[in-house]
């Protein structure tokens, strides 16, 4: 029981923090105005006190029925007619009552001047008191309910984006697998001794990879491991047919990109552009930075075809998937044909500085 009992003072500290201070604040005005033209006695203090007393008891028990009718979740223009009509009543109880001790404690006279100060200056005071007690609960529980459905909204577009993004990463996996083992089959009946060598590399990019798949970014210089390692293992395959170079500023290494972007781009330009000309060509890698955007460039011998488009293939469309949920209008990408024989696809990110 007295557990509970401090739980829950605990849980409404700060309702009864502004509801105690509130009151005090306006019964001391109170007092000192009236101190200003009469004398205070003991029964004029008594007087003051109950003020406290019965404000905080009334508004306590109308913050009671609003919370049993729920009225904070009501509509909007229900909580604004009642925070303007109830104050009427509020304040309507509030002086009557005090009126009634003002008599018996003999403060008040029926029909006194004390009395009609009471009535016509009083009931207006009273009313704006709690006015400005509606405004504030209502206001407060507003902005708090209002966050809480923000924060609700945002944890489950942050949930939603999560599972896409997972569902997303999920495509790669067999899709790099399927095509590597494809390599390293080719290479078996050709070149056992290269096979072997290949598999020892498919092996420590699966390690890397799994690694990597851990977050939803990595280090640029992850990625670019990665790609390494991926490229000496399809250097193995395709010998002098494919060339490979890397331009990297060394103030993008810290930067960070979803795991396996830049290698899906690449062995895009391996599968769509390489491996369809008989005597190969190359890839260049180039990385840099012009504040506030971050230029990866991916840039293979080939040719787009007529009915090939930046949408076609798992690979490309998992990059724009991904980047439109992790960077949304803060990442861009695009493949076009930037001279008759390369290809450019390009990722560019606008990215804080450091």
């Amino acid at each position: 029981m007295v557990n509970s009992i401090v739980r829950y003072f605990k849980q409404n500290k700060w309702y009864y923090v502004a509801q105690a201070s509130g009151w005090v604040v306006f019964t001391l005005i109170h007092v000192l105005f009236y101190k200003i033209s009469l004398p205070l006695d003991f029964n004029v203090i008594l007087f003051y006190l109950s003020w406290l007393l019965i404000g905080f008891l009334i508004s306590h028990i109308y913050r009671f029925i609003l919370k049993k009718f729920l009225i904070i979740q009501k509509p909007l223009y229900v909580q604004i007619i009642l925070t303007i009509l109830s104050p009427f009543i509020l304040s309507y109880l509030f002086f009557n009552i005090i009126e009634l001790i003002g008599c018996w404690l003999g403060v008040l006279t029926k029909n006194s001047d004390n009395t009609a100060f009471l009535d016509v200056s009083g009931y207006f005071n009273f009313y704006v008191v709690f006015l400005v007690w509606n405004v504030g609960y209502f206001g407060v529980n507003y902005v708090i309910n209002y966050r809480k459905e923000e924060i609700t909204e945002l944890k489950l577009e942050a949930a939603n984006r999560e599972v896409e993004l997972n569902i997303l990463k999920s495509q790669l996996n067999p899709h790099f697998l399927f095509n590597a083992l494809n390599s390293i089959r080719a290479l078996i009946d050709e070149n056992p001794e290269k096979s072997r060598e290949a598999i020892t590399k498919l092996s420590n990019i699966l390690r890397n990879i799994l690694s990597a798949q851990k977050n939803k970014e990595i280090h640029f210089s992850d990625e670019i491991s990665i790609v390494k390692d991926y490229l000496s293992l399809e250097k193995i395959r395709y010998e002098e047919r494919l060339d490979y170079s890397f331009d990297i500023d060394p103030k993008t290494y810290n930067f960070s990109i979803p795991p396996l972007m830049i290698q899906t781009l690449v062995e895009n330009a391996i599968k769509h552009g390489i491996a369809k000309l008989p005597q190969g060509g190359s890839i260049r890698i180039h990385s840099r930075l012009a504040y506030p955007m971050w230029f990866i460039s991916i840039i293979n011998t080939g040719k787009l075809q007529s009915n090939e488009n930046k949408n076609n293939g798992i690979g490309i469309k998992n990059t724009l998937d991904r980047l439109q949920l992790l960077y949304g209008n803060n990442a861009y990408f695009k493949l076009e044909q930037v001279n008759p024989n390369e290809v450019l696809a390009e990722i560019i990110i606008k990215v804080s500085e450091e």
